[in-house]
């Protein structure tokens, strides 16, 4: 799990903050990496809400870097483990943005998967 807080310390609200974030992503088809948090779904026949999700107040998140020049199709998007937080901050306030995944292997592969 990954945990990012960010603070505004300024008398102004920060708009449309962008934070791009990652999950790994297996190269082997026996192991299969989950996103656990935020709720967002890989199905490309999924509707658009579980394609993006609101966190909390002033925060979103959606698969992508959110670069218009890096977007994929919409089939593909997730496919390579980036996602991006959209948020709102209020003056003098912060925001916590949880990143969580599960990683899942046959029992004989356990000591193979290392790094994460």
């Amino acid at each position: 799990m990954q945990r990012i807080t960010v603070q505004n310390t300024r008398t102004i609200p920060i708009t449309n903050l962008r934070i791009v974030d990652q999950i790994p992503v297996s190269q082997d088809a026996k192991i299969n990496v989950k996103l656990v948090s935020p709720s967002l779904s890989l199905d490309a026949s999924s509707n658009k809400a579980s394609r993006e999700a609101t966190v909390s107040e002033g925060v979103q998140a959606q698969w992508g870097t959110g670069d218009p020049e890096e977007e994929q199709d919409a089939d593909s998007k997730g496919r390579d483990g980036k996602l991006n937080w959209t948020c709102q901050i209020p003056e003098q306030s912060s925001v916590n943005i949880k990143l969580q995944w599960e990683v899942s292997t046959p029992a004989n592969m356990k000591n193979s998967v290392v790094g994460l």
